[in-house]
């Protein structure tokens, strides 16, 4: 009511303040009025009160009419910014495109989603610190009487893909492709049935029509189905979040690549080190990777390397074959194999893409170079060494605590900010001449001083004669070609 301040609800400046802290503005001035205000509605006449408010503050006063009007024109500020904050018109999940796609219909399934949570051994640890608590029987009920119904492709029982095929895969080099949380999910689940694409002899079918279906990936993948069964974003038939499949233009070639290199200095690539398990001295006057992102492996358990992503928001890097995923189709049931193989069980999201937008024989997944935005690390104990297999579910996944807006061809959607995934080849054979097991080993493995790893690959290729030869070159090149810079990349080659 007029002449006093007793309308100015808490609630009122608590909203104000956190739209403001977004803004980076400071909250002190909030705090002021809040104190201010009470102390006028209560008819308080304390000048040390009045004293500790900032100069500024008009509330700071005995004149409660003054007071009051403050307090109007705050609340007017608050409107102004939901205004504001009303004309961002976040869009739901959709399908987007850079070039043409086509729909197609799906084949009839070959078993039931109960069967399929039952043949993945999945034992509904869904768990998930967000949203629903789930289990087997409730996924199950999700996915018949909610996302099979409600079928997240503009309605239509099929499945959208960029088309024509371009570089053996649908997205084609520069360009990019976007689908809901709801779609992958939709994806996912009719390929866990047994489903295909008519006319699209997709790769995701035919991987999940393989071992995989009752191993680790069936496992990922199934968990994959319970998050979402779980998600409040997913609610009321909703589309959630955009995941974001971009495609880079072909990578130059290896020659062109090294003629680049033999020019190009260390110091300027703004590189920074982790010396992860490799038993040397520390490297000094080289940058060094933060404490949280590098810790060396236990007897009990992996440590943090640049695929544990410790880091917030570092990119998971995938040091992939010409296709993403590997040679994992048709040769791995579960985790096993290498980096690629892994990655596509830790990362259901990243795989579900891989797979289902390539129709290519023999090897149907998306090449390199590839990004893939929004997706998420679903299990824990992952690591470049690939030693530990006992990977559990994270039970922090993030179903809608990570969600941030991302402009996106102009319109405005969710995404999820917490693990981007880059894939690219890392054409590195060759450095070494005469390559042999024994030589890389050597390269791999040492942890000595570059200087008698370099001797010792010297003999494994020539022998001891041939490295008798070189003796003398070898050792003036021991100081100026294997300086600390140089010796990180004879090391890792």
């Amino acid at each position: 009511p007029m002449g006093s301040c007793s309308n100015f609800s808490a609630s009122l400046a608590l909203r104000y303040l956190s739209k403001l802290a977004t803004m980076h503005a400071s909250p002190l001035l909030f705090i002021g009025v809040i104190a201010c205000c009470s102390h006028v509605a209560a008819g308080v006449e304390d000048k040390r009160l009045s004293e500790a408010i900032l100069g500024d503050d008009e509330c700071a006063s005995d004149d409660a009419t003054r007071c009051s009007l403050s307090a109007r024109q705050l609340r007017g500020e608050v409107l102004s910014l939901e205004a504001q904050e009303e004309e961002v018109d976040v869009s739901d999940g959709e399908f987007v495109a850079s070039k043409f796609f086509g729909s197609f219909d799906w084949t009839p399934t070959q078993r039931t989603i109960e069967a399929a949570i039952q043949d993945a051994k999945w034992n509904g640890d869904g768990q998930f610190h967000e949203g629903e608590i789930v289990n087997a029987v409730s996924v199950a009920k999700w996915v018949n009487e909610d996302l099979l119904v409600n079928p997240p492709f503009n309605g239509a029982h099929g499945a959208i893909v960029p088309m024509p095929a371009s570089g053996d895969d649908q997205v084609g080099p520069g360009n990019y492709v976007a689908y809901s949380r709801r779609q992958v999910c939709y994806i996912v689940a009719k390929t866990l049935m047994g489903a295909g694409t008519k006319e699209y002899d997709n790769g995701l079918t035919r991987f999940m029509n393989t071992c995989a279906r009752t191993g680790g990936f069936a496992k990922s993948m199934v968990t994959l189905v319970a998050s979402c069964a779980a998600d409040p974003t997913l609610k009321d038939g909703k589309q959630g979040p955009l995941l974001v499949v971009a495609r880079g233009a072909d990578p130059t070639s290896v020659q062109a690549a090294r003629g680049v290199a033999a020019s190009a200095p260390l110091s300027n690539a703004g590189l920074r080190v982790c010396q992860y398990d490799d038993g040397a001295a520390p490297l000094d006057g080289i940058p060094k990777v933060p404490s949280e992102g590098c810790v060396s492996a236990t007897g009990s358990g992996p440590g943090k390397d640049f695929m544990s992503g410790g880091l917030h928001r570092q990119v998971v890097v995938d040091i992939t074959a010409s296709w993403l995923g590997g040679y994992v189709l048709g040769n791995a049931c579960g985790l096993g194999g290498g980096q690629d193989e892994r990655l596509m069980v830790y990362f259901p999201e990243v795989a579900a893409l891989t797979f289902f937008l390539s129709a290519s024989h023999p090897f149907p997944q998306l090449r390199q170079p590839a990004w893939v935005l929004g997706a998420r690390q679903f299990f824990v104990d992952l690591d470049g060494t690939g030693r530990y297999n006992d990977y559990v579910l994270d039970k922090a996944v993030p179903l809608n605590s990570d969600l941030e807006n991302v402009q996106f061809k102009g319109k405005t959607y969710k995404m999820s900010s917490s693990r981007p995934f880059l894939g690219f080849m890392s054409e590195s054979q060759g450095f070494l001449g005469k390559e042999t097991y024994d030589n890389l080993k050597w390269a791999r493995h040492s942890p000595t001083p570059c200087a008698a790893s370099y001797r010792r690959r010297i003999e494994a290729v020539d022998g001891p004669t041939e490295t008798d030869r070189i003796s003398e070159q070898s050792k003036a090149e021991q100081s100026s070609c294997f300086a600390p810079t140089t010796c990180l990349c004879a090391c890792t080659s």
